[in-house]
């Protein structure tokens, strides 16, 4: 019985960090893609600003 609950705690345990890996993974791919529109935003705003300076 008590090996059940610990089998269970530990289950919940690694669902919910399961869960949490999931999440951070989600957030670090809209942070990259963030940071790549940012990039390309930037490098665009460049190569505007230098044609318009010719």
């Amino acid at each position: 019985m008590t090996a059940g609950l610990a089998w269970r705690a530990a289950a919940d345990v690694l669902d919910s960090t399961g869960k949490f890996i999931v999440a951070l993974q989600n957030d670090l791919r809209k942070l990259f893609l963030q940071c790549k529109i940012l990039w390309a935003l930037g490098q665009f705003a460049w190569k505007t600003r230098i044609t318009m300076l010719d």
